[in-house]
């Protein structure tokens, strides 16, 4: 396996093990990756959590999202 594949089953298998030893009813498990940064982490998140982000992002986005469309961004 290569040195990045290697790293990120680490940052996975880490983060199992936390769920194990600590569970919730997940319905989210995410990797994110801060392109700036070179950060890699991971959301691991009930269905409630989920909704209500899911929610907020997207009131956020079509406040602004229509306006670019319309400007052919």
């Amino acid at each position: 396996m290569s040195e990045t594949t290697d790293f990120h089953d680490g940052v996975v298998k880490a983060a199992l093990e936390e769920l194990r030893a600590d569970p919730i009813p997940l319905h989210t498990f995410a990797l994110y990756h801060d392109h700036e940064s070179a950060a890699v982490s991971v959301c691991a998140d009930i269905r409630e959590s989920s909704t209500k982000g899911v929610h907020s992002q997207n009131r956020f986005m079509m406040k602004y999202f229509p306006e670019h469309i319309r400007e052919g961004e």
